[in-house]
């Protein structure tokens, strides 16, 4: 069985100055965490790495085969070849990550993928106002302005900052209209609740994503404060 390389360095995208890199011992650490929690059904995006591919394609990573090959599926509008070089983000506890593979196998009917175990693991650095590619679960409550009425969308957040997030929906959503979204930040056990203003609805495939902003008023506060920390917590893969 191939070793993995446990030294290679976790790397920041966009390091600060003044940032230091980890040392090997909590880089070996972080990644072992990372290799005991890919056993779980966790949602992951892909992205292919030629020039001028920007898409990033929603999918489901179903575990590994001991620490040779990561199993994917459910990938959304797109079809990988062999031997194509992808990028993986996912979330794994309060962590956003993401690493460099490539794919092996493909088994069809349904489509899954095998692809390569990472050797190293890259913290996504970002500011604490910037999206953060995200993906997780989240309960949206719309207010009909004719009828009163209220329905409830089980949706996933798709991105997300302290100024607001983006989410899906099989209907189109008025613009200008106030929304409440509830949800629990990974890694997180308490739920969140918050009022946003959907600022655009726009067709992506068979589902709308939506923009939304969160004022920051009353109680919104103290929930974008949480949001901002769960962002500084995702980068404990790279040295303080």
């Amino acid at each position: 069985m191939r070793r993995l390389d446990w030294r290679h360095v976790v790397q920041e995208q966009h390091a600060p100055r003044g940032a230091h890199m980890a040392d090997s011992k909590q880089v070996k650490d972080e990644l072992v965490v990372f290799r005991k929690r890919l056993s779980e059904n966790s949602p992951i995006f892909v992205s292919r790495t030629e020039p001028g591919e920007n898409e990033r394609y929603q999918g489901v990573l179903f575990g590994s085969i001991s620490d040779e090959l990561l199993i994917i599926g459910r990938l959304e509008n797109v079809q990988l070849a062999m031997n194509e070089s992808i990028v993986l983000r996912m979330v794994i506890g309060s962590h956003l990550i993401g690493f460099q593979s490539s794919v092996v196998k493909e088994i069809k009917n349904p489509s899954i993928y095998l692809v390569r175990f990472p050797v190293s693991v890259e913290a996504i650095s970002m500011r604490k106002t910037e999206r953060v590619q995200a993906f997780f679960p989240a309960e949206v409550t719309t207010k009909s302005k004719e009828s009163d009425s209220v329905s409830v969308l089980q949706t996933r957040i798709i991105d997300i900052s302290t100024g607001g997030c983006c989410f899906g929906s099989k209907t189109k959503l008025p613009a200008n209209s106030d929304v409440s979204i509830s949800f629990t930040l990974p890694g997180h056990r308490q739920v969140h609740s918050l009022r946003a203003l959907v600022l655009s609805s726009t067709l992506a495939g068979t589902v709308y994503n939506n923009r939304a902003r969160f004022p920051s008023e009353g109680s919104n506060i103290a929930v974008i404060r949480e949001i901002g920390d769960w962002v500084g917590e995702s980068l404990s893969f790279v040295a303080k």
